[in-house]
């Protein structure tokens, strides 16, 4: 089952689509309480919280920053690499 809404215009391609489909849909016309819009819902007042944090970056509504990654500084050539165990000396 499935609902959907024809104007005027749209209602001249019902014959088309029920051909398409070889089946006839049903059509009704809406009921006068259907068309009528419903009282509009208010807006939540913007304020404080009253639960609120009292430190950090969060307690103001903002997200921690991701650190950055070091950067190592480029390799100078000709310099010795080190071993694994971290000794300056050549092995």
């Amino acid at each position: 089952t499935s609902i959907s809404f024809a104007d005027e215009k749209d209602a001249f391609y019902l014959p088309a689509i029920e051909a398409f489909i070889e089946q006839k849909l049903s059509c009704i016309e809406p009921k006068e309480e259907w068309l009528t819009m419903p009282e509009p819902i208010p807006e939540k007042k913007k304020g404080r919280s009253r639960r609120r944090r009292t430190s950090g970056p969060t307690a103001q509504g903002k997200s921690r920053p991701r650190p950055r990654p070091k950067r190592r500084p480029p390799r100078r050539p000709g310099k010795p690499d080190h071993d694994k165990t971290g000794s300056s000396e050549p092995s």
